[in-house]
């Protein structure tokens, strides 16, 4: 804390049309940076070490939320832009608000240059809480003392021979006699986590093992866009090759780099099926490239909203189905493959405020070898949970219809994927409705001779009539009007004839 930065930011909620003059906006922006010069004098930093930054918070008119831009002329058009990059849209016709003005001024102070710290090689014994009788290898092998340790108190650099037990609030790690671990600044414990990666790439036959899928669109064309990938094992090492997938789009499907990486962790990890410290040692004999400027490595200024919801999917669904050949007997197939991203904001009148409110919907979960798949949940990476009906008509101008299973949705086979889902929400004000969905055109995979589960469907009713809608789509709805979503449901395993 001594040697960081001094910085202060102000903020004034100023509600301006978009037709105020830059100059004007400047001179208020400079009342404000006046104020932080003065509280920096305090700090007794010099004038020629700070540095200022002049913001503002944008949005359309009747939205609940905000977008932050540097100040500049063009504002506006940066707006216009920007919104349609993190969004999928722009609507120009409506007027935009600037909502706050932003100013952050900075003190730069000198960074000392610090020397590097050191660590034992070995635990404090006070870590150490005794020993415990354990058996390694399984039922049959003797019993033996193994030193028993405290994980919350190793230190960073701490090295433990095995065997051991390493005891954290979330997880006990067991060390055998083969294994040795260092812990490192997060006193996580890298070599345990590599050396059960390992042994999982071993089972694994070695050979390059290929799948793709298409993403429907990107919001902006019809055209599918592919995802490529390539695992190729060898001993105890992947290398995890996205060439072959399509360049990055207009729209905002596109994924950054750390989006596949997470989903190469997850699939590989899923695999795993034990309870392994989650750290880099985990990827240390994985090796992951993807062509920059495709897809799933995009260059900025790609817009990328829709990457870490949904092309994440796909992504994980590669993987797995890649996998499903090296390892047919432990890979599920295709879940949902989407997280169903559905937005919903205007006015809300009885309390006389906006809103804003957002939701994942659940759909069917891939039939796995011996197994038939579940139904109305959320898979792979969507990390959410159910919106209670209650709680969403108690906080929110909507009225759930109909929340049920989607009957029939799931791919037939020896083991039946699993269903989706119908979600009808009622608006009970003009609101203004953003879906961002996937599965609509093309159907989850089975697996074994199991049959694809059905594609999911959007659409708008308004009153007798049925609008269907596109999967990335932002519409004007009014009062009374129903969004109905119909999610996909999952792929089946094995012949539906074995059934």
């Amino acid at each position: 804390m001594l040697v960081a930065d001094v910085s202060r930011d102000y903020v004034q909620t100023v509600m301006l049309p978009d037709d105020t003059a830059y100059d004007q906006l400047l001179h208020q922006l400079a009342a404000l940076e006046a104020r932080g010069r003065r509280a920096l004098e305090l700090e007794r930093v010099e004038q020629g070490n700070v540095e200022t930054k002049f913001e503002l918070d944008l949005r359309y008119r009747g939205q609940s939320f905000e977008l932050r831009l540097p100040l500049s002329e063009q504002f506006l058009d940066s707006f216009h832009r920007a919104h349609e990059r993190e969004y999928g849209y722009r609507d120009e016709a409506t007027p935009v608000e600037i909502v706050n003005l932003r100013v952050q001024v900075i003190g730069r102070v000198e960074k000392p240059k610090l020397p590097s710290e050191t660590f034992e090689p070995r635990p404090d014994p006070s870590t150490e809480l005794g020993e415990r009788p354990v058996t390694l290898g399984g039922p049959g092998n003797p019993i033996r003392s193994t030193p028993f340790f405290e994980g919350t108190l190793l230190h960073a650099g701490h090295r433990i021979a095995g065997p051991a037990l390493i005891s954290y609030p979330d997880t006990t790690v067991l060390l055998d006699s083969r294994d040795s671990a260092k812990v490192d600044a997060h006193r996580n414990l890298l070599q345990y986590s590599e050396r059960v990666t390992r042994e999982l790439l071993a089972e694994i036959p070695d050979g390059t093992y290929r799948f793709s899928q298409f993403m429907d669109d990107d919001g902006v064309t019809t055209e599918p866009a592919e995802v490529r990938v390539a695992i190729t094992i060898e001993v105890d090492q992947a290398v995890v090759d996205f060439g072959g997938t399509c360049s990055q789009r207009e729209g905002n499907i596109n994924a950054v780099y750390a989006i596949i990486v997470s989903a190469v962790i997850y699939a590989f990890r899923c695999l795993l099926g034990l309870d392994v410290p989650s750290n880099s040692g985990c990827m240390a004999p994985i090796t992951v490239s993807a062509p920059k400027g495709s897809l799933v490595n995009a260059r900025a200024p790609a817009a990328v909203a829709a990457g870490n919801v949904e092309t994440s999917q796909r992504i994980v669904d590669c993987l797995l189905g890649a996998l499903a050949q090296a390892c047919p007997g432990r890979i599920p197939a295709a879940s949902q493959g989407t997280m169903n991203n559905l937005t919903i904001g205007g006015w809300d009148p009885e309390r006389e405020r906006p809103f804003a409110y957002y939701e994942t919907v659940a759909g069917g979960v891939g039939a796995r070898p011996g197994k038939d798949g579940a139904s109305a949940i959320h898979t792979h990476m969507t990390n959410t949970l159910n919106t209670p009906t209650e709680a969403l008509e108690f906080a929110y101008p909507l009225r759930v219809r109909r929340y049920e299973n989607r009957s029939g949705s799931g791919g037939a086979g020896r083991y039946s994927g699993g269903d989706g889902v119908i979600r009808e929400i009622e608006l009970l004000t003009d609101a203004h409705v953003t879906i961002l969905s996937e599965r609509q055109r093309f159907r989850p995979y089975g697996l074994a001779g199991g049959e694809s589960g059905r594609v999911g469907k959007n659409r708008l009713l308004h009153g007798d009539q049925v609008e269907d809608l596109p999967g990335k789509v932002s519409v004007q709805a009014q009062q009374g009007d129903r969004i109905r979503i119909e999610t996909p449901g999952a792929g089946g395993h094995g012949s539906p004839k074995r059934r």
